[in-house]
């Protein structure tokens, strides 16, 4: 397993990418960009970076196409993403989803996920009404 501390942290490739990208100038980022700069400004609480806690250092990240969804694969992905954590000694694993994806947690939650700490604000996502989204972490345990 490679460890945490070996990957670039997450807002520092953000900003690489946004620059060498030049996604403040391009119409279909730009708005969720500077939303989400407004966002930082505005909010008291809000995503801060990345989850660093050798308790779970094990990260998980899953997204399946909507027709996939409801057919077996990714409960099949999970069992066997945590068998090999298992084997693999971990001794634990975190993912962060969005409070308002309901079925996502309840998904997370059948294998043993739980929530850890309070959801925060994301800066510049909304949701199909305009309201914020709320991510929360989410960790397991062998």
């Amino acid at each position: 397993m490679v460890g945490v501390r070996s990957f670039q942290p997450a807002d520092r490739a953000a900003v690489r990418v946004i620059r060498r990208r030049w996604l403040l100038f391009r119409p279909g980022t730009a708005g969720f960009l500077y939303q989400g700069l407004l966002d930082g400004l505005r909010d008291r609480e809000r995503v801060t970076g990345d989850f660093i806690d050798p308790r779970w250092p094990a990260h998980l990240h899953i997204d399946l196409l909507p027709a996939a969804r409801g057919t077996g694969l990714g409960a099949a992905l999970m069992e066997r993403w945590l068998q090999q954590l298992r084997e693999a000694g971990s001794p634990g694993c975190h993912l962060l989803t969005l409070v308002e994806n309901t079925r996502a947690l309840k998904f997370f939650e059948k294998f043993g996920f739980r929530n850890h700490g309070n959801p925060t604000l994301v800066g510049g996502m909304r949701g199909k009404q305009g309201e914020r989204l709320h991510q929360q972490v989410m960790v397991w345990n062998p």
